[in-house]
């Protein structure tokens, strides 16, 4: 079940990026908001013990790999729910673009 999660997210990612159409720049974006290539993020579960106030014990932490960065992961220090976070940079022209009205989503 845990990997059909994982697919079912990269296949719905991937699909929205080449099958939605409007007009604003679009890329992938680092922490920094620089751009790179590509980048992948790996949500780390939610550690209980030893991790009292951080991000990897309220379950919101992620590591990444990126074109800058390749073959080697890095633990974030931001939260993948905080607007700093790589993937909330790279969707913010789409989040916050007031003329996109709609999307098309292809399922395959």
């Amino acid at each position: 079940m845990h990997s059909f999660c994982i697919r079912f997210y990269i296949a719905s990612v991937v699909i929205f990026l080449f099958s939605s159409s409007f007009a604003v720049e679009f890329g992938c974006k680092n922490e920094d908001g620089q751009n790179v290539d590509w980048f992948v993020n790996y949500k780390i579960p939610k550690l209980e013990q030893g991790y009292s106030g951080t991000n990897l014990a309220d379950g919101t932490a992620y590591a990444y790999m990126s074109s800058n960065t390749p073959g080697r992961w890095t633990l974030s220090s931001e939260s993948i729910t905080s607007d700093s976070s790589m993937l909330a940079k790279t969707l913010h022209p789409v989040i916050h673009n007031k003329e996109v009205q709609t999307f098309s989503f292809k399922v395959l």
